[in-house]
């Protein structure tokens, strides 16, 4: 599915995201049924608008959907096209196939934190974006340059607090396999040389 090209990169997100809904009502998916919640660049966007990127990272939560239909729902939502300028250049979002919170460290009680961002009538999709401090944390672990940056952008936003990304990093550190103190480590790194 390809829609007609939108102006802005927050356009293409909630475009998308529409797109990915309208693909699980096809597939006979109830009203609200699929919570699907942002994170990597997309959620930074939305949080900071300081960053833009390709795909639309989502973990998605249904017990009345099956995982082949949410599959399947993905990959048919199709591509927004973003209008950068007017020479006809076009930026492209989709929605990342193999994405998985997995990835990275992330909360256990990150869902009580979500807020819905979309949630229309009729459609089967409630679209959360998780707490500045949930985002930030799943960033931790690879910690590139980029994830730095995003990790200072979330927390830069009105009411993110840096005390409670430390608290969920200690508590993530629990359970999150990997060597003992280094998510705190990085996220000290953080704090020390990059906190403004």
């Amino acid at each position: 599915m390809v829609m007609k090209p939108v102006s802005s990169f927050t356009e293409a997100i909630y475009a998308l995201l529409n797109q990915f809904g309208d693909r699980l009502k096809i597939a006979g998916a109830p009203e609200h049924s699929v919570r699907a919640y942002v994170f990597g660049g997309c959620a930074v966007h939305l949080y900071s608008s300081t960053r833009v990127s390709s795909d639309l990272d989502l973990e998605v939560d249904t017990v009345l959907v099956s995982s082949q239909d949410v599959v399947l729902a993905k990959r048919a939502a199709g591509k927004v096209f973003i209008s950068v300028g007017p020479d006809s250049a076009y930026d492209i979002l989709e929605i990342d196939q193999k994405y998985t919170s997995a990835l990275g460290p992330v909360h256990e009680d990150f869902t009580d934190r979500a807020k819905v961002i979309e949630m229309r009538q009729g459609s089967p999709l409630v679209a959360l974006l998780p707490a500045p401090e949930d985002i930030a944390l799943s960033k931790l672990d690879r910690l590139s340059e980029k994830d730095v940056a995003d990790i200072v952008a979330l927390m830069g936003h009105p009411g993110a607090s840096w005390e409670l990304l430390q608290k969920l990093t200690e508590e993530a550190e629990k359970y999150y396999p990997g060597i003992k103190g280094g998510l705190t480590s990085k996220l000290n790194y953080v704090i020390r040389y990059k906190r403004t």
